[in-house]
């Protein structure tokens, strides 16, 4: 009886695991610090891999036939903070030589001398930092486990080609127990060499384990899809995809905001954090709203209680986690610290107002209820109006993905007409005219709408220095307020009582935008198919739309991202005609309806599909406050003025599921 092999290659990531720090070296100028490591002995570690669910007891061979070290001694190699590779200030070091001896790896690595770099620099001089780990790429795993051991033994797999690719100082050392880690911007492909099962029972079975044969008898060379890319686990561990997901935020904030294209490519070629993104897109709303007026402009001169509201709005804003200690100029920082009752005291100072009686005496003439302006109230108001804002950007509302946007100056009903026939290029004669397509019903029409709610910064809150009346509720009507909009759109979306201009719903049999069938790879094609043959108003040409959206409910997301996902196969026969083709939107309200029916959708700047918009100049959620002097709170409205209407049915498609 013999036994069989078989090559599977997958896509791999890059591997980490624990070093030593060994002689510690400094420089002639006492900053720069140099020092030896072993970076691996090539020990048994367990590690789990997420390609195939599979733990396994990994070897390293260390030996001049196993190793690339052409990029380790290359003296190029980097020394990183904690395996990041990002940005260039997680550069904190270079591998100067790299050697094998003795069945185990040694480097020896010089630090940067630059000042971000000194406390690292330091800890590992003191000791304090004691770990390093190397970070690995294994291009073939051989099985080694013994033939003859019990069912159900961890299989050991001895990498006989890797390479290692950079060496990190790490706050803890590598668990070996732990697992495979995937590399945050690519993979590559790995040959895993495995002891099959005997050739003597794949011939009883019939299992061939593949159709390809390598020159070697009893070898079969299998090549796998890698099911790294196809698993959506994986996909969400990629940093390639946290990159792009980056990405998506920030010009999904942009364009919520209408702050333009350009100002989003700005924000994410510099490498603007999400977090950094949202206070930059905070700002430029504030600017432009305290620039909305009609009329000539008055230049005011600052006197300093302009100047110390602006700091004691800045340091509650701070205090509510709006904005981080960075943007905290001199001033500020001197008043972050401060409690409410002392701002406010503060402020009384600042405006030569009299700072003794009771807490209900400073309030009112901090409120204006003495000699004073309501400038207190307002600068609360402006704090929980930038909360609202905060919690309406980091909201998810799908429906904007499908839809286009246009604000409006009033709330009369408004009116938006297609063009009919004329939608087609028409041949000229020598003399002859051009013909002139015409404006036709049907029409779509809508208007703006007001949905709102209020809150109140109580006497209470204020004394006791709690500020969720500033942050946390406001900020959550500015998540309800995205939820205000999404429900809209896709109550609109799902045709619920909703009539067309030609007085038909959405989904009627007549628009020929229905398919049937199952979410596939059948399903999908015939739906495709759907959207591509629409015909324009006039009958008179295919539109050929090329769907862009794949619109599902919560329980299909799982289905949708492998349908979407892009592999790379053996065979061509089993490549994924929709990878990279369609982008998954996975939304909890189509559940409500159905949890099998799923849809296609077209790019909004291609077909209109949705529309949606403001009152122009009030983008988002508003926030208007008034003193109640008898209470001696702050009463604040958070309100929305908004619209969404269908526009065309064409550029949209369903199936039923089933």
């Amino acid at each position: 009886m013999t036994t069989a092999t078989q090559e599977l290659t997958v896509a791999a990531g890059l591997m980490v695991r624990e070093g030593e720090i060994g002689n510690v070296r400094s420089a002639q100028d006492g900053k720069s610090l140099t020092f030896d490591v072993t970076w691996t002995t090539g020990a048994r570690g367990a590690r789990f891999d997420w390609w195939t669910g599979e733990s396994f007891d990994e070897e390293l061979a260390v030996d001049a036939s196993a190793v690339r070290m052409g990029r380790l001694s290359s003296g190029r190699a980097p020394v990183l903070n904690a395996h990041s590779s990002y940005r260039l200030e997680n550069v904190i070091g270079v591998v100067e030589k790299a050697w094998l001896a003795d069945g185990k790896g040694h480097a020896s690595l010089r630090m940067s001398s630059h000042g971000d770099v000194d406390r690292i620099v330091h800890d590992i001089r003191d000791k304090i930092i004691r770990n390093v780990s190397v970070g690995y790429r294994v291009y073939k795993y051989k099985d080694v486990t013994p033939t003859d051991s019990p069912e159900g033994t961890r299989k050991i797999k001895r990498a006989v080609d890797w390479e290692p690719w950079e060496i990190s100082a790490v706050p803890i050392g590598f668990d070996p127990d732990a697992h495979t880690r995937a590399d945050k911007t690519e993979t590559y492909p790995c040959v895993i060499e495995e002891t099959g099962m005997p050739d003597e029972t794949k011939a009883a079975t019939g299992d061939s384990g593949g159709s390809q044969r390598s020159p070697v008898a009893g070898t079969q060379a299998v090549t796998a899809a890698p099911a790294a890319v196809a698993d959506p686990i994986l996909e969400r561990k990629a940093g390639a995809e946290a990159e792009m997901t980056r990405s998506r935020t920030i010009r999904g904030m942009v364009r919520k905001a209408s702050l333009g294209e350009e100002f989003a490519d700005t924000l994410i070629d510099r490498g603007t954090t999400v977090e950094a993104a949202k206070d930059a897109v905070l700002e430029k709303l504030s600017a432009r709203s305290a620039g909305f007026a009609a009329g000539p402009q008055v230049t005011v001169t600052r006197d300093g209680w302009d100047t110390f509201k602006d700091s004691m709005q800045n340091a509650i804003e701070h205090r509510v986690g709006l904005i981080g200690a960075d943007k905290l100029s001199a001033g500020v920082r001197e008043l972050r610290g401060y409690r409410n009752m002392e701002l406010i005291r503060e402020s009384l100072r600042v405006r030569k107002l009299p700072v003794d009686g009771g807490v209900n005496d400073l309030i009112k003439r901090a409120y204006g209820g003495m000699q004073g302006t309501s400038d207190l109230p307002n600068l609360f108001s402006n704090v929980a109006g930038k909360s609202l804002k905060k919690g309406w950007l980091e909201a998810p509302a799908t429906y904007r993905m499908i839809a286009s946007r246009k604000n409006v100056m009033d709330f009369k009903t408004f009116d938006v007409v297609g063009l009919g026939e004329g939608q087609n290029f028409l041949d000229i004669t020598e003399h002859g005219e051009i013909q002139f397509g015409k404006v036709t019903d049907p029409k779509e029409s809508a208007k703006l709408k007001t949905g709102g709610r209020g809150v109140t910064f109580t006497r209470e809150a204020l004394i006791n220095d709690d500020l969720d009346g500033l942050s946390r509720i406001p900020s959550m009507f500015g998540a309800a307020a995205a939820r205000y909009e999404n429900l809209k759109a896709w109550t609109l979306f799902l045709g619920n009582g909703a009539t067309m201009g030609d007085g038909l719903a959405l989904w009627n049999a007549a628009h020929n935008n229905t398919s049937t069938g199952a979410l596939s790879e059948t399903s999908l094609a015939s739906l495709r198919a759907v959207m591509r043959l629409q015909k324009g108003p006039d009958l008179a040409g295919i539109l050929n739309i090329t769907p862009k959206y794949l619109i599902v409910p919560a329980a299909l997301e799982t289905v949708a991202d492998r349908l979407v996902t892009t592999i790379t196969p053996a065979e061509s026969g089993k490549v994924n005609p929709f990878a990279g083709k369609l982008q998954p939107i996975a939304e909890p309200i189509l559940d409500g309806t159905s949890a099998i029916i799923f849809y296609m959708a077209g790019d909004p700047n291609q077909f209109d599909v949705l529309r949606y918009g403001y009152l122009d100049g009030a983008e988002g959620p508003q926030m208007e406050s008034e003193t109640d002097i008898i209470t001696l709170g702050i009463k604040m409205v958070a309100y929305l003025d908004f619209y969404v209407m269908l526009l065309d049915f064409r550029a949209l498609a369903k199936s039923t599921g089933a």
